[in-house]
């Protein structure tokens, strides 16, 4: 209330006065004016705020006193605001504050003639003095009082005419300008933009805004207008040749280069010709905008189904090639763009290793240039340490992104047989130099001194083969069996299912004297074939090879087969939105995988007590004879007999040594002995080693608009 107080004061009026207010949907009568008297209702007020943001006040003076002795008043002197109650206030005063007519206060005392004359100063220019000395210290008004009262609430303070007061309503979204003594109504870019309408005299916040008007305005009614003249001095838009419709514009205020708005000064709003459905000012920036949203939801939204939306919601008729733009512009804006990307990229990485401590990052640069990208999160290196099992599947994919270039992978498998990601680099592509420059930062991360225990299963990448044999020169590197099929099948003398059959036979062969005998059998049938797969190394593809450290006997590169489709939908962004995806689902696998492995029932991961129970049932067809001590002789058929040493934990047919799972064989020892055969499963299969591995988690990190600003050192 004193606010309003002092803006009063301000506004000259010196006797005590009465403030009334009216709701903005209410017309002007006795009955919907309220009267302020307390904070109450100010609040009351502003929560009745129309969406100009405009209030409408009227004050009633007690008294008036108008000549010179208004200037011998005490101009420092605070002057007193009497707050009255009641409607019968209304009836008692006479209205000095503009927005009450005559015709709404009928009771309005009449004033004396001999006293008008001597209060009064006749004057031909009494009324146009006073109107501007109303608009001027309104002005002041807005001045002294910006930031501060019912300003901080986006509150404009306004003292309107009856005229202005009878047409209150229709101001929710044009609200009218009086800085230059006259009135012109004005364009609302927020409330307006939705159906422009123009008129003489509308003025605009910028000549942006105005074309922004004027390109909706062609959209919603279907035609084409044009901006026949668009420079700093006039902006000319008119219809098709014929038709009368034009639109004229130039700068409120050229003389003031600080005043940006723009003002309509010819209007002419008639159409004589035909809409159109292809429409011009439907662009693909306007098309990515409007429907923004549902690219949110789906990066893949189809630009086939954007045309046909585009046509539904709008009946306008756009090409495919426009949508196809309108999408690439809405994932610029939402992954952000290509080239700026690799401005932050070291920002990035700073992230990255302050929220998870013990990460590597590394960013390869040639001249200054970005080349490759490395990331292997602590949380992966101890995962993989605490039971992870000593064999790493390699392999890289293509990026589909605007630069190209490609994805290496390195990937683990955890103790219920799932893939676990370890480390993965951008790189510019695959090749000898990038799988030994990744590969050589592997070996430091996770503390690879020995290479005699671990192994390799990868498809015979260009360069890996060699990078492999450098670094790890002892290591097992074993070779994916279908790519090597699809080799072996690619010859012209390779051909039926026989010697697929054959093929497959001779790799999944644990014994030597079985993997020969395949030979033989393929040698028979095709002495071509045979010599083919004499050439290639059987240490790399056949089980009866494979060392038995790993406790696996996987045939297949499956693993990074499954990490390039878990990673498919990162494929095709730019480059930290692909790096910060790729972290992320990461991340929620490690949690997710977690909380299932404390689900697990029993001792035994679920897929690895399948595998175990499949071994039960078919230890059925084997007769166990005990040959004293710890040794046992197992026939299953003629000529199929297997030696089984329950102290060594090994069976004549490898696969016991070779996968850490008993085979029928050893079960059927089991089940002769009464013992459990989970009992004889490897540690690696178990549910605590599970939960000792995925009890490492990768920390969230913030977003790019918080990440610490590192030193530039790439140019794009």
């Amino acid at each position: 209330m004193l606010e309003l107080a002092d803006m009063v004061f301000i506004l000259g009026y010196r006797c005590p006065v009465k403030l009334y207010w009216k709701k903005a949907e209410d017309n002007l009568t006795r009955e919907s004016i309220r009267q302020l008297n307390t904070d109450q209702d100010v609040l009351s007020l502003v929560d009745n705020m129309p969406r100009n943001h405009y209030l409408n006040v009227y004050v009633v003076e007690e008294s008036i006193k108008y000549g010179p002795d208004l200037v011998q008043n005490d101009l420092n002197d605070k002057p007193e605001v009497g707050l009255g109650s009641g409607q019968d206030d209304l009836n008692d005063q006479p209205e000095v504050g503009l927005g009450l007519g005559q015709d709404d206060l009928n009771d309005e005392p009449e004033i004396d003639s001999n006293e008008s004359d001597s209060v009064f100063v006749e004057s031909d220019n009494d009324v146009g003095e006073e109107e501007t000395c109303t608009e001027n210290v309104a002005n002041e008004v807005d001045k002294e009082y910006c930031g501060i009262g019912l300003s901080d609430l986006g509150i404009g303070f306004r003292v309107g005419s009856d005229s202005e007061s009878q047409n209150s309503e229709s101001l929710n979204s044009v609200h009218e300008s009086n800085s230059d003594g006259q009135k012109f109504p004005e364009f609302n870019s927020f409330a307006d933009m939705i159906k422009p309408r123009f008129e003489i005299g509308l003025v605009f916040a910028g000549k942006k805004i105005l074309k922004e008007a004027i390109s909706q305005y062609g959209r919603i009614n279907k035609y084409n207008v044009k901006f026949k003249k668009n420079d700093k001095r006039r902006l000319v838009t008119a219809c098709k040749p014929g038709c009368p419709w034009i639109l004229r514009a130039s700068p409120k205020n050229p003389s003031d280069p600080l005043d940006t708005s723009w003002q309509i000064k010819t209007y002419v709003p008639e159409h004589i010709c035909v809409r159109d459905l292809k429409n011009k000012h439907v662009t693909s920036k306007w098309i990515a905008t409007e429907y923004f949203h549902k690219f949110l939801v789906d990066f893949n939204y189809p630009p086939t189904y954007l045309v046909k939306d585009v046509y539904k919601d709008h009946s306008d008729v756009v090409s495919l090639t426009k949508c196809q733009r309108a999408r690439d512009y809405a994932l610029e804006k939402i992954m952000g763009s290509q080239k700026q990307q690799y401005v932050k990229i070291y920002d990035y990485l700073s992230e990255l290793r302050q929220a998870n401590r013990g990460t590597t990052t590394i960013c390869y640069l040639n001249e200054c240039l970005f080349q490759r990208m490395y990331v292997c999160m602590q949380s992966c290196k101890d995962g993989f340490k605490a039971g992870c099992r000593p064999i790493i599947s390699l392999d890289g994919c293509h990026l589909k992104g605007y630069y190209g270039g490609h994805i290496l992978a390195t990937v683990g498998i955890d103790a219920d047989d799932w893939i676990y990601p370890i480390a993965y680099a951008c790189v510019e592509s695959e090749c000898g130099q990038s799988w030994a420059w990744f590969l050589d930062i592997l070996k430091d991360d996770l503390d690879i001194v020995n290479s005699y225990h671990i192994s390799f299963m990868s498809d015979r990448q260009k360069g890996l083969v060699d990078a492999i044999a450098e670094l790890f020169p002892h290591s097992e590197h074993r070779t994916c069996v279908r790519h090597l099929y699809t080799n072996f099948k690619s010859e012209d003398f390779n051909k039926g299912k026989h010697l697929k059959d054959l093929f497959w036979k001779a790799a999944r062969s644990t014994i030597v004297s079985d993997f020969k005998d395949t030979l033989e059998e393929i040698k028979s049938v095709s002495s071509k074939s045979y010599d083919w797969l004499v050439k290639t190394n059987p240490e790399q593809w056949c089980k009866a090879f494979f060392t038995s450290a790993t406790k696996s006997d996987m045939l297949l590169n499956n693993l990074c087969e499954c990490f390039n489709k878990f990673i498919l939908e990162a494929r095709d962004k730019p480059i930290l939105t692909m790096m910060e995806t790729i972290r992320t689902k990461i991340m929620q696998r490690i949690a997710k995988k977690q909380s299932q492995a404390e689900k697990f029932v029993g001792p035994l991961c679920p897929k690895i007590q399948k595998k175990l129970e499949i071994m039960i049932e078919l230890s059925n067809r084997c007769w166990p004879i005990n040959a004293g001590g710890q040794q046992y002789q197992v026939e299953c058929g003629y000529g199929n007999q297997h030696v089984v040493n329950m102290q060594a934990l090994t069976c004549t047919c490898r696969r016991w040594e070779l996968t850490g799972i008993p085979c029928n064989h050893a079960v059927s020892v089991m089940i002769l002995t009464e013992v459990r055969p989970e009992s004889h499963v490897h540690e690696c299969y178990t549910k605590t080693t599970q939960e000792r591995i995925y009890s490492n988690f990768i920390n969230p990190i913030r977003g790019p608009n918080q990440w610490t600003p590192q030193e530039g050192l790439l140019r794009y």
